[in-house]
């Protein structure tokens, strides 16, 4: 178990669940479409990667 303790009022993440995997990305500051972009082909591979 991973545990985290955070004193920020709003931690801006993206996550990703594939059929083996939870994947996250925490972010300094708000999240950008090109992030988006890059976190969704990051799940894509680890997810072709994984059958």
């Amino acid at each position: 178990m991973v545990q985290f303790h955070f004193n920020w009022k709003h931690v801006p993440a993206i996550a990703g669940l594939t059929r083996l995997n939870f994947l996250f990305r925490l972010y300094d500051g708000a999240v950008k479409s090109a992030q988006i972009v890059e976190s969704s082909k990051s799940c894509a591979r680890s997810s072709s990667a994984s059958c």
